[in-house]
Parts: structure tokens; sequence; C-alpha cells
């Protein structure tokens, strides 16, 4: 007598199917290979997903030709009013901040902002930026060239002159 076939049913799909042992065994090892690459997607799907929200967020970041152009002549104002405040401070690299407040200790020295606020050297260096602006008028008397005197006697009347002019105002000099 034949041995008899045995046979399982196996759901695939939702569907029943009526095979053999080995049909079965097969059937099954198929079914989890799809799990298994099923699974694989998903995870690649996740992937993407965040790769493309990722694209989006930079897509936001990036400026237009307005922005940048704001955004660099913000910055050469803001390198301007350092070197006006300390001529010699280094701005090379450094974030705007920072630039704040090499300017502020350049100046006042490092005690001056030692345990201090980012809105206090903010404002100390607003401070000695409109300081800057106003210029130093004994220095900008020293930059005037003097007057050329090619007597001792024209030196003392230029000087005369000068001390009886000087109450009245730059209209009525003739400047």
């Amino acid at each position: 007598m034949a041995d008899a076939i045995q046979t399982r049913t196996v759901t695939i799909d939702g569907l029943s199917v009526v095979t053999t042992d080995a049909g079965a065994q097969a059937l099954e090892k198929l079914q989890g290979q799809i799990t298994d690459a099923q699974t694989a997607l998903a995870a690649k799907d996740g992937e993407l997903a965040a790769k493309d929200a990722k694209i989006a967020e930079m897509a936001k970041a990036t400026l237009s030709d307005a922005d940048l152009d704001a955004k660099v002549a913000a910055r050469a104002d803001l390198i301007g009013q350092a070197k006006a405040i300390a001529k010699d401070v280094a701005t090379a690299g450094l974030s705007d901040a920072a630039i704040r407040k090499a300017a502020v200790v350049a100046v006042l020295g490092d005690a001056a902002i030692a345990g201090k606020s980012d809105a206090y050297v903010d404002a100390r260096f607003d401070i000695l930026s409109e300081d800057a602006a106003k210029g130093d008028p004994v220095a900008d008397a020293l930059k005037q060239a003097p007057a050329q005197v090619t007597s001792l006697d024209d030196a003392y009347a230029a000087r005369d002159t000068a001390l009886n002019d000087a109450w009245k105002p730059a209209i009525v000099k003739g400047a």
C-alpha cells in the first residue's frame, strides 16, 4: 500500500490553500521572506521620509540673494564699527557676538565684562560705537595742519585774530 500523502491548509493573503507538508513549508518560508522584505522596505521608506524632511528644512534655510546681501551688509557694518572702536581688533572667523566682545575687551579689558551677560556686552559695544562715531575733538584738532608761520609777528597776529574771532559762528568767520 502506498503512503498516504498528508495535506495541510495554509492561509496566504486571506485565502486557504490545501497543500502537502513540503508545499506548506515552502509557502511559509516564502511568506517569511515577503514579511522580511516588507519590513526592510518600510524601514527604507522611513529613512527616505527623514531625508525628505531634512531636504525641506535645508531648502527653507537657504538664503535668497536679497537676504544674503542684507547679511553681508550687516556683517560689514559690524566689522566697521568694531574697527572704529579698536582698529587692531581681530574679527576673522568670529561670530557677531564674539566680535562685539573682542572690541569691548580691546578697549576696556577683560575685567570690564567678567561675569556680565551678552546683553551687557552688546550695550557696551553700542555705547563705544556711538562714541567712536562722534570722534575725538582733540585728535581731530591735532590732525589739522598748523598754519604756516613765516615770522613771529605773523604768529602773534594769527593768534590774536583766532582769539578775537573764536566767539563768532562759522558763517561769520567766512568758513
